[in-house]
C-alpha cells in the first residue's frame, strides 16, 4: 500500500489536530498511539 506525501501530509495533520485526546487513539486496538515527540516518523512508520 503506497502512501503519496500528500497524502501523509494530510494524515499528519489529522493525527496532530487529535493528539490532545489520547481516548480517541485507544478505541483502535491495532493503532499506534504515539508521543507528540515522534509523532511524525510513527504515523509514516504504520501507514506505510
Amino acid at each position: 500500500m503506497s502512501v503519496t506525501d500528500e497524502e501523509l501530509e494530510d494524515l499528519n495533520e489529522d493525527e496532530d489536530s487529535d493528539e490532545p485526546s489520547n481516548d480517541h487513539d485507544s478505541d483502535d486496538s491495532d493503532d499506534i498511539i504515539v508521543s507528540p515527540d515522534d509523532s511524525n516518523d510513527m504515523i509514516v512508520t504504520r501507514r506505510l
